[in-house]
């Protein structure tokens, strides 16, 4: 993780083979999104300023679903 974010981890990394892209969801509300084959981060933005619980893939889409503080 990088410095400005130090104690975050993952709570969900999800692969999505139709982009060839790994999402990457961590406590802190950070969304990363990886390139495979090359592991190239593509992309870094916070989602929420609450704390994520938990996170599992959505199973009618390639989408995910959080669950934080706020419900």
């Amino acid at each position: 993780m990088p410095p400005d974010v130090q104690g975050d981890f993952p709570v969900l990394m999800q692969s999505v083979e139709k982009y060839g892209v790994v999402f990457v969801i961590t406590k802190f509300g950070w969304l990363y999104i990886y390139e495979v084959s090359n592991s190239i981060l593509l992309y870094r933005q916070r989602i929420t300023d609450a704390l994520i619980f938990v996170a599992t893939k959505s199973l009618s889409d390639d989408g995910t679903i959080c669950v934080n503080k706020a419900g």
